[in-house]
C-alpha cells in the first residue's frame, strides 16, 4: 500500500484477506469449530455496512497483540497498516478453538431415537427457556460423572403456530453438563402448535423456527431441522 491508501482498503484486498483467513484455519478443527472461527471473523472483514478501517481494526484485535478496537483504529489511521497486515497474515496464528467435549450416551433408550438426536452446543442451548430447578444440578452432575454419561436426550418443544420454543425436558441436565465442562448436549425436538407460548423467548425466535403454520412438519425432528441458526452453526450453510 502507498501512503495515500492508509485511510481505505481496496475491495480486492478484502477478498484476499478473507481467503488468507480461511487458509489459516487448521484442518484438524472439527466442522463446528472451523465454522465458529469463520463466522466470528470473516463477516466483520467484508461486511459492506462496516467502514473498511473498522474491518481492519477488528482483524487487528483478533490476530495481533493490539488490545482494543480503539488502539487498532489509531494504528490504522496512523499509517501503520502495512506492519499490521504483516502481523495479521505473516506472524501470528489464528486463535485455536476449544475442542468439543461430548457426553457419553449410555443405556438402551438411544437406539429408538438416535435418528433425531444431535449434539447441540450448550452455548446455543442456553437461550432456550427451561423450568426452574427443583434440586441442585450439582447433585445430578455428580451422578452423571459416576455413571459415565446420560441415558436420554434433552427435549426441545417447538410451537409452529405460536413461533415459540422451550426446553421441555433436561433443564437440570443442561446445567449439570455445563458444570462438568461439556461443550454439547444431545437433544431432540418435538414439534406442536403452541409449545413455549407465554414463556420467555430470545430475539428472532419466530424467524429462527423452520416449521410453518399450515404446512406439514413431522412431530419429531433433529434440532438442526427445526432451527435455522443451529443448522448454520453446526453445518455452516
Amino acid at each position: 500500500m502507498d501512503e495515500d491508501s492508509s485511510t481505505s482498503v481496496d475491495d480486492s484486498w478484502i477478498d484476499v484477506a478473507a481467503t488468507k483467513l480461511k487458509d489459516q484455519l487448521p484442518k484438524s478443527f472439527d466442522a463446528p469449530a472451523r465454522k465458529g472461527i469463520i463466522e466470528r471473523n470473516l463477516p466483520k472483514v467484508y461486511d459492506p455496512l462496516q467502514k473498511q478501517q473498522q474491518e481492519v481494526a477488528k482483524l487487528a484485535v483478533d490476530y495481533t497483540p493490539i488490545g482494543t478496537v480503539a488502539d487498532a483504529i489509531d494504528a490504522y489511521e496512523g499509517g501503520d497498516t502495512a506492519d499490521m497486515m504483516s502481523a495479521i497474515f505473516g506472524i501470528l496464528p489464528v486463535p485455536a478453538a476449544k475442542p468439543a467435549k461430548l457426553v457419553q450416551r449410555i443405556g438402551d433408550k438411544w437406539k429408538y431415537q438416535q435418528h433425531v438426536v444431535e449434539d447441540v452446543p450448550l452455548e446455543w442451548l442456553q437461550k432456550i427457556y427451561g423450568n426452574n430447578f427443583r434440586y441442585d444440578p450439582a447433585d445430578l452432575a455428580a451422578k452423571i460423572q459416576k455413571a459415565g454419561g446420560i441415558d436420554e436426550p434433552l427435549i426441545l418443544n417447538v410451537g409452529k403456530i405460536s413461533r415459540t420454543a422451550q426446553l421441555g425436558e433436561g433443564n437440570h441436565r443442561r446445567e449439570a453438563l455445563r458444570q462438568l465442562g461439556y461443550t454439547h448436549a444431545p437433544a431432540r425436538v418435538t414439534v406442536g402448535h403452541e409449545w413455549g407460548k407465554g414463556k420467555p423467548q430470545w430475539k428472532g425466535v419466530a424467524d429462527d423456527i423452520i416449521p410453518k403454520e399450515g404446512e406439514y412438519f413431522k412431530g419429531e425432528a433433529s434440532p438442526s431441522e427445526v432451527f435455522r441458526s443451529l443448522y448454520k452453526e453446526l453445518y455452516g450453510e
